[in-house]
């Protein structure tokens, strides 16, 4: 019963430190200089494609502000939606794009993603997302 405790105490001790630890990860940069970013155009639309295409547009934007511009990380809303983009800091005044590809395989109809991009800004997110019809290719 002791052993069963400390190995519980032990646990919930290093499960306590892991979720600081990754805490203080994801604030890293954007506790770090902070900047301003600016989409050119944070909204698009495919149109209509047919069910099982993958499709790709490459979002551009221009670090707005005075100090380096790190993307931390870009979240999607599911696996169908893949985002791509550096991770080395961004000069002030230079530009550089985020491609996003949309696998529609089982996608059926109207979709809207939307991608949070979490930067050392104010405030830290950004959205970007993009609408498309998927048609059913039997018809």
């Amino acid at each position: 019963m002791k052993k069963l405790i400390i190995i519980t105490a032990i646990a919930s001790l290093a499960l306590l430190n892991s979720c600081d630890e990754k805490k203080k990860l994801s604030t890293d940069v954007v506790e770090a200089a902070p900047t301003s970013v600016k989409f050119s155009n944070p909204k698009h639309n495919f149109g209509k494609i047919e069910e099982g295409e993958k499709i790709s547009y490459e979002y551009e934007y221009k670090n707005t502000g005075k100090n380096a511009l790190v993307i931390s990380m870009v979240t999607t809303p599911c696996g169908c939606t893949t985002p791509e983009y550096s991770k080395d800091p961004l000069d002030p005044g230079k530009t550089e794009y985020i491609k996003v590809t949309f696998d529609s395989k089982n996608k059926y109809g109207k979709q809207n993603k939307e991608l949070t991009v979490i930067a050392n800004t104010t405030p830290p997110e950004s959205v970007i997302e993009f609408t498309v019809e998927v048609e059913d290719k039997k018809k």
